[in-house]
């Protein structure tokens, strides 16, 4: 990620000049190089590469945790602290929506991982989870999916 930029301006606020083969002063053009230019430049480099689907160790957040109703949020919020605590960056959407409409969402958000929390996963103290890399669902404990995310991300 190299940017080379042509400055007309630098030269004339600085005051450089040279002195030109029939002896006029003028003003040089400023060639600038940068190894990876601006944050903001850098950024949008990797959103618009990756399409918005960062890696896991890049991602903002890496997993979304849906209840499959209201009565599952209690365990999918007490699963977002032990996922907090694991230092993993994640997100309940607990919203009165439908659950498709909320599993859109966060296929919308580009999420490295997303989860669902139904009656069959809060007995067992588990998650149906959508891996968006490889498109793969599986169901798995918390401790299986802290050990999947920090494999992924292991900063």
């Amino acid at each position: 990620m190299f940017t080379v930029q042509i400055d007309f301006i630098s030269a004339e606020r600085f005051g450089i000049s040279y002195a030109d083969s029939d002896g006029s002063r003028r003003a040089p053009v400023v060639v600038h190089r940068s190894s990876i230019g601006c944050f903001e430049r850098t950024m949008a480099f990797l959103i618009e590469h990756l399409e918005g689907r960062f890696p896991c160790w890049l991602a903002p957040v890496q997993i979304v945790l849906l209840p499959g109703a209201e009565q599952h949020l209690s365990t999918v919020e007490s699963l977002c602290a032990k996922l907090l605590d694991a230092e993993i960056r994640v997100e309940v959407d607990g919203r009165n929506e439908t659950l498709s409409r909320r599993i859109r969402e966060a296929r919308l958000l580009r999420a490295p991982f997303w989860g669902v929390v139904g009656e069959k996963e809060s007995q067992a103290n588990s998650i149906s989870l959508h891996d968006a890399e490889n498109g793969k669902r599986f169901t798995l404990s918390v401790e299986a999916l802290i050990d999947l995310v920090k494999a992924r991300a292991p900063l």
